[in-house]
């Protein structure tokens, strides 16, 4: 219950700040922007791919940049307040402080994402007749209408052929904006580790220290022989492997993997989200008890 309330209290505390509003809008206006800009392919059914992988990865910069600000002063701006000791007085104990800032900052973070996802799903509905009747961009009314109506109403027997191809494009985001948010819990979790002992500034850059080494450290593994040199073996152990949470490109160019396959995966990852989360909350509770607030 308490945990519940902590959780409530961060979040609409995150929701009604000026760096969500402005983040949010800008991840909106991004996500439009992308949506309607040719990216002149080769193949008109291209187009919607390439924006489906930059407009995820907008997201995912955004969320990031959200969630690793706000994490990294949920805790150490209440010390430097004063304001944990009040909240210590009562019977709370420090796990439930370190769970409930987390999930608050994750909730706030999450709005922005399905935000974002509802709009890429928009636009990649919309992008394949858009895109094939670019042509009317030059017509005047009439000819926009048209094409407006030909996205819900095609007459082309062609064009209602592939319309199985435009929902699959529409069904391939809500996985990847999972895996956006899932990767986004992560590194919320070990922003909100570290707050319990540093200040944002340092928050800041060791978390984007470890979300380069988490991505880049996958890498490290295609040759067997990396991980029994230079320590490889304790930092795949340590650095969460965030490629794991990243097959953007494999679902926004091939529309044909099976729902199943993909969803069972997702679900796998959220699985190693959560351990992963969980072993960042313990270190810094461990920390946040050993931490001296007076």
């Amino acid at each position: 219950m308490t945990t519940t309330i902590i959780a409530r209290n961060t979040f609409l505390e995150i929701i009604t700040s000026p760096l969500l509003v402005i983040l949010a809008l800008l991840g909106l206006v991004a996500v439009v922007l992308l949506g309607i800009i040719p990216y002149f392919t080769m193949v008109l059914e291209d187009d919607v791919k390439m924006y489906k992988d930059v407009a995820v990865a907008m997201t995912l910069f955004i969320a990031l940049i959200l969630a690793v600000l706000s994490a990294s002063k949920v805790i150490d701006e209440e010390i430097d307040n004063k304001t944990m000791m009040t909240l210590l007085s009562k019977p709370v104990l420090r796990g439930e402080i370190i769970l409930g800032k987390f999930l608050g900052v994750c909730a706030a973070v999450a709005v922005v994402i399905i935000l974002c996802g509802l709009v890429i799903m928009v636009f990649a509905w919309f992008r394949p007749p858009w895109d094939r009747n670019v042509r009317m961009f030059s017509r005047d009314l009439q000819g926009f209408w048209a094409k407006l109506y030909d996205v819900f109403y095609p007459a082309d027997s062609r064009i209602l052929r592939e319309r199985f191809r435009q929902w699959a494009h529409f069904w391939s985001v809500p996985p990847m904006i999972a895996l956006v948010f899932l990767q986004t819990a992560v590194m919320t979790a070990i922003s909100v580790a570290i707050s319990t002992r540093l200040g944002m500034a340092i928050n800041v850059m060791i978390c984007a220290l470890i979300f380069i080494a988490g991505h880049m450290i996958s890498f490290l593994t295609l040759d067997g022989s990396w991980p029994k040199y230079l320590g490889v073996s304790a930092l795949l152990t340590v650095i969460p492997q965030l490629e794991h949470f990243n097959i953007t490109e494999t679902l926004a160019y091939r529309t044909s993997c099976p729902s199943s396959a993909v969803w069972a995966y997702v679900g796998l990852a959220g699985l190693c989200a959560f351990f992963y989360c969980g072993a960042a909350l313990l270190v810094g509770l461990a920390l946040f008890r050993t931490r001296e607030l007076a």
